[in-house]
């Protein structure tokens, strides 16, 4: 049936997450996590820019190829930043 497969996809991201956050979130009520804002803050703003433009293509209600690549180029901008 039509539209099976992006609920997987959904269902498996889903999971991803809620498993991530859950074993921080019990990790982190037997030993507290202690992290810098300073460490966060690049995060944060990329996390922020990111949302931005998705919401600008969100309301045009479509993604161009261009806009494709620039999110392509922004992750692994942010990537090379990284490491």
């Amino acid at each position: 049936r039509k539209g099976e497969y992006a609920m997987s996809i959904g269902n498996i991201v889903g999971s991803y997450i809620f498993n991530i956050l859950w074993i921080l979130g019990f990790a982190s009520i037997l030993h507290p996590l202690t992290i810098g804002f300073y460490k966060i803050y690049p995060d944060l703003i990329f996390l922020v820019v990111i949302t931005l433009f998705f919401y600008a293509g969100l309301l045009k209600g479509r993604l161009t190829k261009g806009e494709g690549m620039l999110y392509i180029a922004l992750y692994l901008g942010y990537i090379y930043y990284l490491l």
